[in-house]
């Protein structure tokens, strides 16, 4: 089992990312409760961050061989395609955020690019549409894409939430910005610039837009116009571990986070958030042991949710389909299944 490295900022942040993004590319065919995908993977870096992006199949960005890999339901792996690293066209600095598919085209977006790039199914590079701010996610609504930003800027009256984007010509359909008591409160509190990165984002069927912000274990729910509608404290909080170490005879503050919230997906207008949290400690190696707390938000007025732990694991939300909830460990690479008449 791989040990989980932490988020360490020290100027600039270096982050390590292997991203399940969910494309609408393929049928559908139940695999078994398990699933190894290990076979196809290589386990090269930890992944901080997971997408979910729909229902008909799943793609995951591969930093081992910097290959984007197409799953289908069965779990097989169809295809595949190489996007090396650099800044000319096709190319990626560092790491895939978020994919989506419309109309057969794949539409990428790159950690700390402010640029959407356009390939075709084979991985043949179209073109690439250029963005005023620094996208965090990108979903699908209403065959349009929806970015949310990077950097929201705490303490300010107002500040961008997102943009969305015509796939066609990358021309601004309209800006979302969040206003009202979500910013007056400060709810931000901290560096701007990072608040966006250790956020997670995602938009329901409804059109209700959802914030859990890791740091202040707070979920919120937004209108469509960027208005805050409600907002409840989730029951886990944000651990972190700051410590001073010298390093080539320079005295430098390392801040480590240690439990936090990985992931969140909104499944049939209903939250799902997993936070991964430390155990305890491997009696042979002193490597500490995770488990995934799945929540399920039940009510936001009072907070209730139901839970599923999932031991020894770091675990995200793949999708949903025919009852049953699919989760990825990251550790192992499998697929895991979870009927949903075990949530209530």
């Amino acid at each position: 089992m791989k040990n989980l490295k932490k988020f360490k900022y020290n100027g600039n942040v270096i982050v390590f990312y292997l991203v399940v993004i969910c494309l609408t590319l393929f049928s559908f065919a139940w695999a078994d409760e398990t699933v190894d995908l290990s076979e196809n993977l290589l386990k090269t870096s930890d992944p901080a961050t997971f997408h979910n992006f729909g229902n008909n199949g799943f793609a995951i960005f591969d930093e081992g061989d910097q290959k984007l890999k197409f799953f289908n339901w069965s779990f097989k792996l169809i295809n595949s395609f190489p996007i090396s690293r650099g800044e000319g066209p096709g190319q990626i600095m560092q790491t895939v955020l978020s994919a989506e598919v419309i109309n057969d085209k794949i539409y990428l977006i790159g950690l700390m690019e402010n640029k959407i790039k356009v390939f075709d199914k084979k991985g043949t590079f179209l073109n690439s549409f250029n963005l005023d701010m620094l996208p965090k996610k990108m979903v699908i609504q209403d065959n349009q894409l929806l970015l949310f930003s990077m950097r929201l800027n705490a303490g300010e009256d107002s500040f961008l939430l997102g943009k969305v984007i015509n796939p066609v010509n990358g021309t601004v359909i309209k800006n979302i910005t969040l206003t009202g008591k979500l910013v007056s409160e400060k709810l931000f509190d901290g560096n701007p610039a990072m608040i966006g990165l250790s956020s997670l984002f995602d938009v329901a069927e409804n059109k209700k837009i959802y914030i859990l912000v890791s740091a202040a274990s707070t979920l919120c729910e937004i209108a469509e116009n960027g208005s805050l509608l409600q907002k409840v404290k989730l029951p886990y909080k944000e651990r972190k571990d700051i410590r001073t170490v010298e390093r080539n005879g320079e005295t430098k503050t390392v801040l480590s986070i240690l439990d936090w919230y990985i992931d969140m997906k909104v499944i049939k207008n209903t939250v799902y958030a997993c936070f991964l949290k430390e155990a305890g400690k491997d009696s042979k190696t002193g490597q500490s042991i995770f488990d995934t707390h799945v929540l399920k938000i039940k009510n936001f007025n009072d907070g209730k949710h139901s839970e599923k732990v999932f031991a020894n694991g770091s675990y995200v939300i793949i999708g949903e389909n025919k009852g049953k909830i699919y989760l990825f460990d990251t550790y192992e690479y499998k697929v895991v299944a979870s009927p949903l008449s075990e949530w209530r």
